[in-house]
C-alpha cells in the first residue's frame, strides 16, 4: 500500500521529475523511469512515438517499435544486455517501424497483419488477453483492449503499477474510427469500464502511452475514468463535437473533449 501511495505522489509530481535521461540527441530521448525501466521517445513531428524497454533478470522486452527505421537496437542496448523480444500494442504503421530489427514478435491476431506479414523476417508469435511474459523476477501480463484497433493489447507490470498502453486510450486523444470493424461508441465504453477495473483491483497507477506527450503530466485512474464519463455523454447525447482538426474538411470525422480527455469519432458509431 504504501508502494502505491508514492507511486501516485509520483505521478502527480510529473514524468519528468521521476525520470533519468540516459541519452539524447536531436531525434531521440532514452529515459530512465525507475530500476529496469526505460521509455525511449522520437522526438521528430508528426508522430513522436514511444517505445518502452521493460528488463528483467533474464530477459527483457520492447514495446512498440516507433514509426521510423532508427537503429532502435542502439538505444534498446543502452538500456540493456539482455536477450529482447518485441511486443506489439497494435499494428498501425507509426508503431512498426523498426520491427526488423528484432528476432521475433508477439502481436495480437485480430490485428491487422499485413505490413508484418509483407515485411518482417523473423519469427511471429501470437500474443492473447491475459498472456504473461515472464523476465526473471518479474512478468509482464498482456490485456487486450478494443477500440482503437481491433486487437489492441496494453501490458502491465504489476510490481511497479506501470502500464504500458500504445494507443489504446490515445495520449489524450483517442481515435475510434480506424478500421473495417469500426466498434461504436457502447462497446469502447465496456472497455474503458474494464480498464478501471484492472487499475482498481490489480493497482495500476501509472499509464504510459504511444507517443511523447507525457513531460508535463502522467496519465491515471482519472484520465481514464475522463474518457468513462465522456464516452457516456456521447451515448445520452449531451456532448458537443467539432470537427477533427487533423482531418480533411470533407472528412465526416469529429472529436469531443472532457477535461484530459478526447475522444474521435465517426458519428455513425455514436451508439
Amino acid at each position: 500500500m504504501k508502494r502505491i501511495m508514492l507511486l501516485s505522489l509520483i505521478a502527480l509530481a510529473g514524468f519528468s521529475l521521476s525520470a533519468q535521461n540516459i541519452y539524447h540527441d536531436e531525434q531521440v530521448t532514452v529515459d530512465k523511469i525507475e530500476k529496469g525501466t526505460y521509455k525511449i521517445n522520437y522526438r521528430d513531428a508528426p508522430n513522436m512515438s514511444s517505445m518502452y524497454v521493460v528488463v528483467g533478470k533474464k530477459k527483457a522486452v520492447v514495446i512498440d517499435a516507433g514509426d521510423k527505421d532508427y537503429d532502435l537496437m542502439s538505444l534498446v542496448r543502452k538500456c540493456t544486455d539482455k536477450p529482447v523480444v518485441l511486443l506489439f500494442t497494435h499494428t498501425h504503421g507509426d508503431h512498426l517501424g523498426a520491427m526488423n530489427q528484432f528476432e521475433e514478435l508477439y502481436v495480437n491476431e485480430k490485428e491487422n497483419l499485413s505490413q508484418i506479414q509483407r515485411n518482417f523476417k523473423g519469427k511471429v508469435h501470437y500474443v492473447k488477453d491475459g498472456d504473461v511474459f515472464k523476465l526473471g523476477g518479474k512478468s509482464i501480463q498482456a490485456l487486450e483492449i478494443v477500440g482503437h484497433t481491433a486487437g489492441g493489447m496494453i501490458y502491465c507490470d504489476y510490481d511497479t503499477g506501470n502500464c504500458y498502453s500504445g494507443d489504446c486510450f490515445g495520449t489524450g486523444q483517442v481515435w475510434l474510427q480506424f478500421g473495417s470493424f469500426d466498434n461504436p461508441i457502447s462497446v469502447y465504453l465496456s472497455q474503458v469500464e474494464k480498464m478501471i477495473g484492472y487499475m482498481s483491483t490489480r493497482h495500476i497507477t501509472h499509464i504510459y502511452t504511444g507517443h511523447f506527450g507525457q513531460e508535463e503530466c502522467m496519465y491515471g485512474i482519472n484520465y481514464i475514468q475522463d474518457m468513462g464519463e465522456l464516452a457516456r455523454k456521447m451515448l445520452s447525447g449531451d456532448f458537443e463535437s467539432e470537427h477533427h482538426n487533423r482531418s480533411a474538411e470533407s472528412s465526416p470525422v469529429r472529436m469531443t473533449t472532457l477535461r484530459r480527455a478526447t475522444i474521435v469519432y465517426h458519428p455513425d458509431r455514436v451508439r
